[in-house]
């Protein structure tokens, strides 16, 4: 993925976070992570989140400053530079954090081996008015040198939809690849909350199909039955329940329950179906 014709740095780890707590803090004093390290997540919109990268040299890198940003990639597109004012996904603050410790916090580091003699100057507009930043490195021949930073972003719920991938990858100022290869590429699915808005059938027939839908508002909805009879199914996709009522469970009170799951969060209807007798049916002589 990714591969550059001159690469010099490669994505190693990333890990998301909530933006409820000061990022130069670390968990559970600081903000609290919402997702495993290197595991991609759920994101609503409109809310601020946090995402930690750490990259790491794989040759020796040239002497004296180098300008990268921060690039998105909607639906496996293009990637573009993403800024304060960028469509789909945008800077939400100007206070950003670089870590230069040796620690098991973060996303994890692979060593000792820091970007010398420091990790960047500044995440707080470039010189060409941007947010991006810059690495100093010397001619060492050291190899397999590493920084990590942190960004604070928002999806913009005006430009995406549920559903919609946002991948994320750092470059050199001119949007010319600058990673060798994303082991480990921070994507993240838009998302909502769930919320049920059908309201159940509450009588069934003996030996009359129970086809009950249950409906949900927030985008892509994965459907389970935690509660439910012996036979009772549900469509994971669509949220068909089916179930055929036994001859046996006449004037039984049936416990159902429902669930609705997105990447984000999970909404929960429960309710009592009341089985009776089988249904009559005349026949009309002439």
């Amino acid at each position: 993925m990714g591969m550059g014709s001159n690469p010099n740095f490669q994505g190693s780890h990333f890990r998301a976070r909530n933006d409820d707590g000061p990022s130069e803090v670390a968990p559970p004093t600081g903000a609290s992570w919402f997702a495993p390290k290197t595991t991609n997540w759920g994101q609503l919109v409109d809310l601020n989140f946090r995402v930690r990268m750490l990259v790491y040299s794989i040759v020796s890198i040239n002497d004296g400053l180098h300008t990268l940003h921060l690039g998105a990639s909607y639906n496996g597109g293009a990637y573009f530079r993403v800024t304060p004012t960028s469509s789909i996904i945008q800077f939400s603050d100007t206070t950003h954090w670089v870590n230069n410790d040796n620690t098991t916090e973060w996303p994890g580091r692979l060593g000792s081996r820091l970007l010398y003699p420091a990790p960047m100057n500044s995440l707080v507009d470039g010189d060409d008015g941007e947010d991006d930043w810059e690495i100093q490195s010397t001619s060492h021949n050291l190899n397999e040198l590493e920084f990590e930073a942190e960004f604070s972003l928002q999806v913009v719920s005006g430009d995406v939809s549920d559903g919609d991938t946002i991948e994320l990858r750092i470059f050199q100022l001119s949007l010319s690849p600058f990673l060798a290869g994303y082991d480990f590429t921070p994507l993240m699915t838009v998302a909502s909350v769930p919320a049920i808005t059908s309201t159940p059938t509450l009588v069934a027939p003996v030996g009359v199909d129970y086809a009950e839908q249950v409906t949900a508002s927030g985008g892509v909805v994965v459907w389970s039955l935690t509660v439910a009879p012996p036979g009772a199914t549900i469509n994971s996709a669509t949220g068909l329940i089916a179930w055929m009522p036994p001859e046996e469970s006449e004037r039984d009170r049936i416990d159902f329950t429902a669930v609705a799951t997105t990447p984000v969060g999970s909404d929960t209807v429960s309710w009592q179906v009341c089985v009776t007798a089988p249904q009559m049916t005349a026949t009309l002589r002439i």
